[in-house]
């Protein structure tokens, strides 16, 4: 909101406290010297200026303090102020405070539409594994139709070449038989004998051979598949606990990494603010003299780098456990 554009409600509520330190008889720089800022916070306070004191959460802490260090009372401006400015209650004129927001969405976006990409291929991958196993399996259990039917003739050839003199033995005339036994048969007759055993002798060993030729295929052994081929792993998230503990009132916001609000609101003096989350935590404070934070049981101190003014502060809290400034300057 410019100066130009500045509501009465709202320099009402500088008007009652600049009349509250007009009755305390404080001047702007002693005012500005105990709430350790500068002067012309003060003054745009005054001017109902909430603007010009910078976001939403440094405009109402500031004017949180101020009111109560006059002896005002503190939350009601607040509610008033947050009232008055669009009609927005005092989480909504928060919202400013994170402009990361749509970026951290398009991360997740791209991260998730990577773990998908990621996933098809290793899908992919051990389907053309058990695909290529089993080609090779239906391969190996062919047999070499070619080679037995190759080898089969001779076979066959030699059984034929035995059984012929049988059959011829076997078609001798009833008046030959009755001759003696002991009666030499002819000569023609006895070479064909010779001949014909000779034949069978001789296509015998031939049919060992071509039996014995024929050797069974080796069959390949198909390739092992690993085990774990392709299976997506499961990222493992860390989480932390922060816990916080204040002298003082101070505003405290707390997120952590999809952004959800674990804590968001005034920590009292003397209470615990105990949460844990997903790292990274994103972290609001607006005093950081009155507030004391704890990671996993360990004292940690608020870096100098994170320090919006002398007292507010964001910080964030990464992986590591280190304390870093959010946004980086």
């Amino acid at each position: 909101m410019s100066e130009s554009e500045t509501l009465p409600g709202l320099v009402q509520i500088g008007e009652t406290l600049r009349a509250a330190r007009e009755n305390r008889a404080l001047s702007l720089d002693q005012a500005a010297a105990r709430l350790r800022c500068d002067v012309r916070v003060v003054e745009a306070l005054e001017a109902g200026r909430f603007a010009e004191v910078g976001p939403p959460v440094f405009a109402r802490g500031h004017l949180l303090r101020y009111a109560e260090m006059l002896g005002e009372p503190g939350e009601a401006m607040v509610a008033e102020w947050a009232q008055l400015a669009d009609g927005a209650s005092a989480g909504e004129l928060m919202a400013d405070t994170h402009p990361r927001r749509v970026r951290d969405l398009r991360a997740v976006r791209r991260k998730l539409v990577g773990a998908t990409a990621l996933l098809c291929v290793a899908i992919t991958a051990v389907w053309g594994f058990q695909q290529l196993a089993a080609r090779q399996r239906a391969a190996s259990a062919q047999p070499v139709v070619a080679a037995v039917s190759s080898q089969a003739p001779p076979a066959a050839a030699a059984a034929q070449s035995v059984a012929a003199p049988a059959v011829a033995a076997g078609a001798t005339p009833a008046a030959e038989s009755a001759q003696p036994a002991f009666e030499p048969a002819s000569p023609a007759a006895a070479g064909s004998g010779v001949v014909a055993s000779g034949a069978a002798a001789g296509s015998a060993p031939a049919a060992q051979v071509s039996a014995s030729a024929v050797a069974p295929p080796s069959r390949a052994e198909p390739a092992a598949l690993p085990a774990d081929a392709g299976a997506p792993r499961t990222a493992v998230v860390p989480t932390a606990q922060l816990a916080v503990t204040a002298s003082a009132e101070s505003w405290l916001e707390i997120y952590d990494r999809r952004n959800r609000r674990l804590f968001f609101g005034v920590a009292r003096p003397g209470a615990l603010v105990d949460v844990r989350g997903a790292l990274p935590l994103r972290v609001v404070v607006g005093n950081v003299p009155a507030t004391t934070f704890e990671l996993d049981g360990r004292r940690v101190e608020v870096p100098r780098e994170a320090m919006r003014t002398r007292r507010a502060a964001t910080f964030r809290v990464g992986p590591d456990g280190r304390l870093t400034a959010w946004p980086r300057a």
